[in-house]
């Protein structure tokens, strides 16, 4: 492995750690420097590509359009999320990060230290390998190197591991705590008694509901919504049905962790329009029968909850809804 040369981002300003641009030319500037890249001077001995199409043009990529980051049928939706926000709300800190996994094999954001095992670094990754989890080469790296550098117990090495490869709110937390964005988490591993099915007729479970439980659910949803349209980001915990095989009712778990884009709407209005914390009980129940919408990144793309079911409402998603992860990332610093 030859000496690589990745400059320090400590004097960038916090503008500048937001800018596309300038992380853009920080990594031109970085090639300049390194004219004679290859897949030899990688820490993933394994991993062999073309560094300048398959990893730094990739990585040019994810920092023009993070919408492109892509875990297929991993189970890195955590991580996933992670790195998609910081690639879109901190480029140059994530460029630095990918750069330092890939030639250093450790990469640390102020107190978060990715240092993956031996084991990742070593797995002789095949990028074409087809099936569903053909995760790219660079995603891989960069992605699963946050996963495996956690696992204490289950080592996660290969991308058909699932059970090692799933993450906790905790850790999601952790991740943005320790990279300097101050977070918090509000999350629920089991049914909120509101989302267990009496009958198949909603009105049904609509008259068995606990007020102090339902009250308590839109106050959750509210804060929510709240928090992403005070620029924080926003990881949500759902049930990964709700995306891609909806069930107007069934005994739901939570399953995927994708990225809010938007505030609340219900019944097209902002949710925090409706007055939540004082609303009587009656209102509340009625308001649960409206039409929700937001938008979201889970992968690869956008969604937007009114097109994954006409009639998607307040009823339909707490039975997918398991809490989130806020984090200020605007705060975080080189």
């Amino acid at each position: 492995m030859s000496a690589i040369t990745i400059d320090s981002i400590t004097s960038y300003s916090l503008n500048d750690l937001s800018k596309k641009s300038v992380a853009i030319s920080y990594i031109d500037s970085f090639v300049a420097k390194n004219p004679s890249l290859s897949s030899a001077d990688s820490a993933f001995s394994n991993v062999k590509l073309d560094v300048k199409n398959d990893f730094i043009s990739v990585l040019k990529k994810r920092i023009n359009s993070p919408t492109t980051f892509r875990q297929r049928e991993t189970s890195l939706c955590g991580p996933t999320s992670f790195c998609y926000s910081l690639a879109k709300r901190k480029p140059v800190i994530f460029a630095k990060f990918a750069l330092d996994i890939y030639f250093y094999g450790k990469a640390t954001i102020n107190e978060l230290e990715v240092r993956p095992g031996k084991s990742f670094l070593n797995y002789n990754f095949i990028s074409d390998s087809g099936g569903k989890f053909q995760i790219s080469a660079f995603d891989w790296i960069v992605i699963g190197s946050i996963r495996n550098s956690e696992n204490m117990i289950l080592s996660y090495k290969i991308p058909t591991q699932q059970i090692a490869a799933v993450t906790s709110g905790s850790e999601i937390c952790a991740w943005f705590e320790k990279s300097g964005a101050p977070a918090k988490r509000d999350i629920w591993y089991s049914n909120y008694d509101l989302q267990t099915p009496i009958s198949n007729d909603s009105q049904s479970l609509l008259d068995g509901m606990d007020e102090a439980r339902l009250r308590d659910w839109f106050n959750k949803l509210l804060k929510m919504s709240n928090a992403k349209i005070s620029n924080n980001e926003v990881i949500v915990l759902i049930n990964a049905k709700m995306i891609y095989q909806y069930q107007k009712s069934f005994q739901s778990i939570p399953s995927h962790w994708v990225v809010l884009e938007s505030g609340v709407d219900i019944d097209g209005k902002p949710i925090a329009c409706y007055g939540i914390p004082t609303m009587n009980y009656a209102d509340l129940k009625a308001l649960l029968e409206k039409k929700i919408g937001f938008s979201f990144f889970s992968w690869g793309q956008l969604y937007n909850s009114p097109s994954m079911k006409k009639d998607f409402t307040a009823l339909d998603f707490s039975n997918y809804f398991f809490g989130y992860v806020s984090a200020n990332i605007a705060m975080m610093k080189s």
